[in-house]
């Protein structure tokens, strides 16, 4: 069950329903994401103020979430986790 704020938006023009989420990051995580915003920036040219974090983030976890939903255990997104929660050999 998703723990995450549902938002909704109507109106003409209005984008799908989104869900909000609050989050901790590492700092070193962060820095990655507002360096890659701000090249993604350069390559937009002309369109450099449509270039946004959540934007990326988003584009991010679906291209991880497919790898994960295709790959399953050999995704990069299972490889991680299980190593980051394996337990530490003494």
């Amino acid at each position: 069950m998703p723990r995450a704020k549902r938002a909704t938006v109507a109106g003409p023009g209005a984008r799908a329903a989104r869900a909000k989420y609050s989050l901790y990051l590492p700092l070193g995580l962060a820095d990655r994401i507002d360096r890659a915003q701000a090249e993604l920036k350069v390559m937009a040219g002309a369109q450099r103020g449509q270039v946004m974090v959540t934007a990326l983030v988003e584009i991010a976890l679906e291209l991880a979430l497919a790898d994960f939903e295709t790959s399953k255990e050999t995704s990069a997104l299972s490889v991680k986790m299980l190593e980051r929660i394996k337990p530490k050999e003494a």
